[in-house]
């Protein structure tokens, strides 16, 4: 008798510790999105748009790279898939979702650098073309 409720108490525990933790997750990855948005309204200045702008063309490249490497991967896992037993269709799986994971922020990062540049150009526009004596390119 002693043994089925220890038992239920450790799985009811570790069910909690489950839900948890993945509550924390999905909330790390809503603050992560809710950081990407306000990233373009935190920016002010033409230079803050363009060290965003700088940032996140970098981070896409990063992914980008990333997206590339979990390919080779992906290929040498069904190439030779021999080699990995019972693992190989979980390592391609897996190497599937992180390519599309990689790719999917690798988008995001370029969309965000394309925000950043357009309102630094916005920027770089209002602030020289009000001078009083406006140039032919206003």
């Amino acid at each position: 008798m002693m043994k089925k409720g220890r038992f239920l108490g450790i799985s009811y525990v570790l069910g909690m510790m489950g839900t948890l933790l993945t509550v924390w997750f999905s909330s790390i990855e809503a603050a992560e999105y809710a950081g990407a948005d306000a990233g373009i309204h935190s920016a002010v200045t033409l230079s803050n748009h363009e060290a965003m702008a700088r940032f996140h063309e970098d981070a896409a490249m990063e992914m980008e790279v990333k997206v590339q490497e979990q390919k080779r991967l992906l290929e040498q896992y069904q190439a030779k898939s021999y080699l990995y037993g019972r693992q190989a269709q979980d390592l391609q799986g897996h190497t599937h979702a992180l390519t599309r994971k990689y790719d999917k922020a690798a988008k995001a990062h370029t969309r965000e650098a394309a925000l950043h540049r357009e309102r630094s150009i916005k920027l770089a526009e209002e602030t020289f073309c009000n001078f009083p004596e406006k140039t032919g390119r206003c």
